[in-house]
């Protein structure tokens, strides 16, 4: 009984753990102008997600190269936060 009860409090404690990083990643946006093509990137627990996305005219091929250009700084951005402990402890998941 009490081995249950020790494992419901570290699932527990581990899903606070993935609270507060997903709190904090959040807090992480990455802006890339690629022509024109606009993209903004939002950090969340799946890495990010793609806020807001402009393309005006027939610039469709700068959309890719804007992707690419936003997700390697989110990964920077994602990397240095994760190193310099500003998310937290993140026991291992990076």
């Amino acid at each position: 009984m009490l081995g249950k009860v020790k494992q419901v409090g570290e699932a527990l404690k581990a899903q606070k753990k993935l609270n507060d990083l997903k709190k904090k990643l959040e807090t992480v946006t990455v802006d890339v102008e690629e022509g024109n093509v606009k993209l903004k990137l939002k950090g969340s627990i799946a890495m990010y997600e793609v806020a807001s996305i402009e393309v005006n005219g027939e610039e469709v091929k700068m959309f890719s190269k804007a992707l690419k250009k936003a997700n390697k700084q989110m990964m920077k951005e994602i990397q240095k936060k994760a190193k310099t402990g500003e998310l937290g402890d993140m026991g291992g998941m990076m």
